[in-house]
């Protein structure tokens, strides 16, 4: 088979998929009353309701707490538990006052079994109390451009003035993710906490996550979850799910039980059915090219970093771009220098930017020549005035001497 006719083929292959019309699931019908669906490495939201609405997290606030003790300690620091976290009300291991632990198996409690204790004994930790630590978090919440939260204590316990969104949950948990201890923890599925200076006997932990490890819920890539509940705030969950390039979470708040696990699961699944994320960009890559004025030089662009697209899995690929240049140009243009950065847009939506760099070294010296030359006139022709005008300005005086002269 020819070239030719290869081609031509491809051609009519991508044309028809990129063609095809989207065929969509229904879009689930959730009980929680504030609800996202996201990619998270592109940051596309792919369903909503009252994302942006204030709910009462309950445990989920344990996700930051996480957070802070992750920025703030080391797994092997030791911690001495304080006068007060045993008293705290709520899901608890039991810790014991002067009870020792390290950061490490206390994080598996704060994450596996939701215990409030022991969130209290990490605030007394790193902050002296549960209101000092509570100012740490509203402060981290705000960093990660939290518009619609506030917290008054570790644990997620009820109190009027102790609030997230859906949409700030994902903010604070997209950041917990980039940890590796945290991102080991939330798929662990049991833990054995061993005896302690305080207490003789192990403690053992459980995993509640219905997605990983529940036939009737179960997710394929399911990769970690975070429930809540209390009377006032009903149930709240954060879970998260990847399969390639594709890292779903989806959060939940103020879900009436039965419904938290049934909305996660179809939420999920409406996700991967619907929705796929591509790396559209390679960094390094050769991207495009950058003609230069007044030359016949081309300069080959290279991209600064990876750029992943979100996009419908049976959708069109009309993916536009565009190259915005930033920089001028004095002197040489060097290996890596940024040139400028390239727009992406699918569908009207913004998918995202990346710098653009150049490839080599690009040897524009006649292109500098040039412009040199007629400055090399200019000047030229500058200092001709300037010795014109001498001559004429000696003449003037050596005529007026002359004359001076006859005169005598």
């Amino acid at each position: 088979m020819g070239d030719v006719v290869k081609r031509l083929l491809f051609l009519i292959i991508i044309t028809i998929f990129c063609t095809a019309t989207a065929a969509f699931a229904s879009t689930p019908s959730v009980a929680a009353e504030g609800a996202l669906l996201i990619e998270s490495n592109t940051g596309r939201i792919l369903f909503e309701k009252n994302k942006d609405v204030k709910f009462y997290p309950a445990s989920t606030t344990k996700i930051m707490t996480a957070l802070l003790v992750l920025e703030h300690c080391q797994l092997d620091d030791k911690v001495i538990v304080g006068e007060n976290p045993p008293y705290v009300k709520g899901s608890k291991i039991y810790i014991f006052e002067g009870e020792e632990f390290t950061v490490d198996q206390l994080l598996y409690a704060l994450l596996i079994e939701s215990a409030n204790d022991v969130a209290s004994a990490f605030a007394e930790h790193i902050a002296g109390s549960d209101e000092e630590f509570a100012k740490l978090m509203n402060k981290k919440a705000k960093e990660l451009g939290c518009k619609n939260t506030n917290f008054t204590n570790p644990h997620g316990l009820y109190n009027p003035d102790h609030y997230t969104s859906a949409y700030d949950l994902y903010l604070i948990t997209k950041e917990a993710m980039k940890y590796e201890t945290y991102r080991k923890i939330v798929t662990t599925r049991s833990y054995t906490l061993e005896p302690t200076n305080k207490q003789p006997e192990r403690r053992y932990f459980h995993s509640n996550n219905r997605l990983m490890y529940n036939n009737r819920f179960h997710v394929e890539g399911a990769n970690g979850a975070k429930t809540g509940y209390t009377t006032e705030s009903g149930h709240s969950l954060v879970a998260t799910a990847y399969r390639e390039y594709t890292d779903l979470m989806v959060v939940l708040l103020c879900d009436k039980k039965p419904g938290l696990w049934e909305d996660a699961y179809a939420l999920m699944n409406y996700g991967f059915e619907n929705f796929e994320t591509v790396m559209g960009v390679a960094a390094g890559n050769l991207i495009t090219s950058l003609k230069i004025a007044n030359t016949n030089l081309e300069l080959p662009l290279k991209a600064s970093k990876d750029l992943y697209f979100t996009k419908e899995v049976k959708g069109d690929c009309d993916i536009i771009s565009s190259l915005q240049i930033i920089n001028g140009f004095k002197g040489y243009i060097l290996k890596g220098q940024t040139i400028g950065y390239i727009e992406y847009s699918y569908n009207g939506k913004n998918l995202g930017s990346v710098d653009v760099t150049a490839a080599h070294d690009l040897p524009i010296t006649s292109l500098y020549n040039y412009k040199s030359y007629n400055n090399g006139i200019k000047n030229q022709y500058n200092s001709y005035l300037l010795t014109g005008a001498a001559f004429v300005i000696a003449g003037f005086f050596a005529g007026a001497e002359l004359i001076k002269r006859r005169r005598r």
